[in-house]
């Protein structure tokens, strides 16, 4: 059954809601919600809870690393049908999903807001794909004052919202539920595609840079378990003998800092966190190597365009001349080195493993002939285009069943549309 209009509307003296039907109430939220303040006292909860794309996730309360026990005295006991929002840094990522329906009992940070249903006239479910609407809207970073554009509880209840009847609350909720239902297996087929995508990428970087182009070229055992079997006339070379460590301390006003990403090295992001020492940083010049010395960064590395500066936390990296610097890039960015990398490290958590170049440093690697390093390069730029392509493609398609979810979740919310009988 497609989806009508109702009857009759009226107009709603909210702009972001503008005519809503006829019978349909406008509340402020304060009408409908209070303030949960329920701290953990004597820590006799220890359901741990967060805010993940929309969604209260459980987490793991004996990996916190930092936090003490008793620190989560200091959260706040959530139960089912609370609505939790983070309401800080309103100016960034204004559609990441900062509300959240809560179906279990448990704690969660009094960093966040959260409103508790003051009786059973409400379907919290209901409120929560409103509010989820008025953030994409931006009408909740409206509200928001300071300079990071933070909001409170009293900011939150003072805004106005159209209120149809708990009856019909709950039609609207149950269609939404089978409609976003719908659309999001939609959209975990597409991000599985994209995986396999991804996956066969690093496999066929991997088996050139460790296997060439011919697969009936004579192979022989490199005697190194990460590489494995290679072509009868490559080489196995020493790490230190073929990459040098640039050392060298620069200043960010003199050399522009850049960013060490997964997708390679990056004029500095805007949103990256910025370093108070901007004097002591490495220089890089272009043609240079770099890898993020963390294992929580694992993955982020590539051949710089740029001349500029990194942390300390980098590895920079001269290659030999007789290396072609493309055939670098991939073989130090596929998954068999990475893993080697990072599996020489040192450390005592995730966060704080950390390679040093003299951990590498004595490790092999493979080494074609140069003419055989450019072909490979050439074929890999090829390769690799052609899925990245078909990654943006079904990239383009999530976007777009994201944009129908949430205008969707629009028209329905704002009573645009009336779905009392399509269920």
């Amino acid at each position: 059954m497609g989806m009508k209009a109702y009857p009759t509307y009226k107009e709603s003296g909210v702009p972001w809601l503008g005519e809503i039907p006829e019978h349909w109430g406008i509340s402020q939220y304060r009408a409908y919600f209070q303030e949960r303040n329920s701290p953990n006292k004597n820590l006799q909860e220890s359901n741990l809870l967060s805010i993940s794309y929309g969604k209260i996730i459980q987490k793991d309360i004996n990996k916190t690393e930092g936090l003490l026990p008793a620190s989560f005295e200091s959260y706040n006991i959530i139960e089912d049908g609370d609505i939790v929002l983070r309401l800080t840094d309103l100016q960034n990522d204004h559609k990441s999903l900062r509300t959240a329906l809560c179906t279990q009992k448990g704690i969660i940070t009094s960093a966040y807001v959260t409103l508790q249903p003051i009786n059973q006239t409400v379907n919290s479910a209901y409120f929560q794909y409103q509010l989820h609407i008025y953030d994409v809207r931006k009408a909740i970073y409206g509200a928001g004052g300071g300079v990071r554009q933070a909001l409170n509880y009293d900011a939150i209840v003072r805004l106005k919202s159209c209120v149809p009847s708990v009856e019909e609350q709950n039609a609207i909720v149950a269609y939404l539920d089978k409609k976003c239902a719908e659309i999001d297996e939609l959209v975990s087929r597409r991000q599985a595609i994209i995986e396999r995508l991804k996956e066969l990428k690093q496999s066929i970087i991997a088996e050139a840079v460790t296997k060439g182009l011919n697969p009936d070229v004579p192979m022989k055992d490199s005697g190194i378990a990460w590489i494995g079997d290679i072509p009868q006339h490559w080489e196995i070379r020493r790490f230190a003998n073929e990459f040098l460590e640039r050392r060298t301390k620069v200043s960010d006003q003199d050399y522009p800092p850049i960013s060490v990403t997964k997708q390679g090295i990056l004029p500095q992001l805007e949103k990256v966190a910025k370093t108070d020492n901007g004097d002591n940083r490495k220089l890089v010049r272009v043609g240079d190597f770099v890898i993020n010395s963390r294992s929580d960064r694992k993955g982020s590395s590539g051949l710089s365009s740029y001349e500029g500066s990194v942390s300390l936390i980098n590895h920079v990296l001269i290659p030999a001349p007789s290396w072609n610097r493309l055939f670098v890039h991939n073989l130090l960015r596929s998954v068999p080195f990475q893993e080697e990398f990072y599996k020489k490290g040192h450390g005592i958590v995730a966060d704080l493993w950390t390679t040093r170049y003299s951990d590498i440093a004595s490790s092999y690697i493979p080494f074609p002939p140069t003419d055989e390093q450019q072909a490979i390069a050439i074929y890999l730029d090829k390769k690799c285009s052609d899925i990245d392509e078909l990654v943006a493609r079904q990239e383009q398609i999530i976007e777009k069943f994201k944009e129908l979810k949430t205008s969707t979740i629009a028209h329905v919310v704002t009573g645009k549309v009336d779905v009392r009988d399509a269920i």
